[in-house]
């Protein structure tokens, strides 16, 4: 009861907001308010050889979660220049988990524009706290991660068809407890562009990247090495027709480390088709490096993803998906080689009453298999959002 009779006055706060908001999708400047409610089965992401009163002192995995969230946009033309704000603040508030709660947000600001007939480039700046993934990070704590990224890009048009293309960008990654996780992500790339008449785009170029660990040692222990990376990759998109259009890459990475030096191609590719007018297939795809920054030890992952959508109504949009994930952690430092291979689920639908009224429910699961049992998880969980413009 205690825990309903905070809830009123928000709820009150939401329907008041639904009956008063005024949203043109064409206004420079728009905010919004959200109340999202997630229930999750397994919040730490526990294998099933996990006692939960051992581990969490409490005889229960799951929790329900209600997000508050507030923010805004603003664009402003100057000319042929954009400049934009984006401020979007969240506190997840558990019901029972109470010790996760936190305030977080994620920031940007932003322009891109044109000089003279030939120039164009852009710059963006973004702030983001976020709590770690529990699956990534198993040690049944919160884990606060705030990543402040700084991105440039810049080109030169030869003509209507090629371009020449220069980007870099700088992450710093924190975290509050996994500070051996703690990294610079600093990245340089080039490339030749080619469009066609039709809208196809087509590059080739080459990426490098330095990823620098604050801390590579932990009691005593060498559990991450520095590390950079050279991509070279052929990239490609081609709408065939309005309702058909396929995109894809190729490439070739080499790894460096002061102990090992790899090598290993890279792949992606997405397919989306418009069969009827109110239904979509796509088709995904990636072999790739992961990312670094949430998670112990760098891996190979291949992913699959199937999805659609289909439009019920001008106001009602139903969707699903099915992906598969598989994970090839190489031997390195004092971890033996393993592999998890991951499986999710996803349907949900929203409806949209009005241009400002956004509502979404949805069901998840979530399944990863790992030959290290203390990572095999099972996971599901139901939700949905209200999200009123103004």
């Amino acid at each position: 009861m205690k825990t309903r009779l905070k809830l009123l006055p928000l709820g009150s706060v939401l329907a008041s907001a639904m009956c008063a908001a005024a949203y043109d999708p064409s206004d420079s400047i728009s905010t919004y308010a959200q109340l999202g409610y997630m229930y999750d089965s397994n919040v730490f992401r526990l294998s099933d050889s996990q006692d939960p009163e051992q581990a969490l002192g409490k005889d229960h995995r799951g929790d329900s979660i209600i997000t508050p969230q507030v923010g805004g946009h603003i664009a402003a033309d100057v000319s042929r220049q954009q400049f934009t704000l984006d401020a979007n603040v969240y506190a997840p508030r558990y019901m029972s988990f109470s010790d996760l709660n936190y305030v977080g947000w994620n920031n940007s600001v932003g322009w891109n524009g044109e000089i003279g007939h030939s120039w164009f480039g852009s710059a963006s700046f973004g702030d983001q706290k976020v709590v770690s993934d529990f699956g990534d990070v198993l040690l049944n704590q919160e884990d606060l991660m705030r990543t402040l990224t700084g991105s440039a890009e810049g080109g030169y048009r030869i003509n209507s068809s090629v371009s020449l293309i220069v980007d870099a960008s700088r992450a710093r990654v924190r975290h509050s407890q996994e500070t051996t996780l703690d990294l610079y992500n600093t990245q340089y790339a080039g490339k030749v562009q080619y469009t066609t008449d039709r809208g196809g785009v087509f590059s080739l170029g080459e990426r490098y990247q330095t990823v620098d660990y604050e801390n590579q040692t932990f009691n005593g222990f060498t559990v991450n090495q520095d590390y950079t990376q050279r991509i070279t990759q052929l990239t490609a998109y081609y709408p065939f027709d309005p309702r058909f259009d396929i995109a894809g890459g190729y490439g070739y990475v080499k790894i460096h480390t002061d102990t090992t030096d790899q090598s290993d191609w890279q792949a992606n590719a997405t397919l989306n088709w418009h069969t009827t007018d109110r239904t979509k297939l796509s088709f995904g795809y990636s072999h790739a490096l992961n990312a670094p920054g949430s998670t112990y030890g760098e891996s190979i992952k291949s992913h699959y993803q199937l999805g659609g959508e289909w439009k019920v109504t001008d106001k009602i949009v139903t969707n699903a998906s099915l992906a598969y994930d598989k994970y090839d952690y190489p031997a390195s430092l004092n971890v033996a080689a393993y592999n998890d291979n991951v499986k999710t689920a996803y349907i949900g639908a929203s409806w949209k009453p009005r241009p400002s009224i956004d509502t979404t429910f949805y069901a998840s699961w979530a399944n990863r298999d790992s030959n290290v049992e203390i990572r095999t998880y099972d996971d599901w969980q139901l939700g949905a959002t209200v999200q009123i413009l103004f």
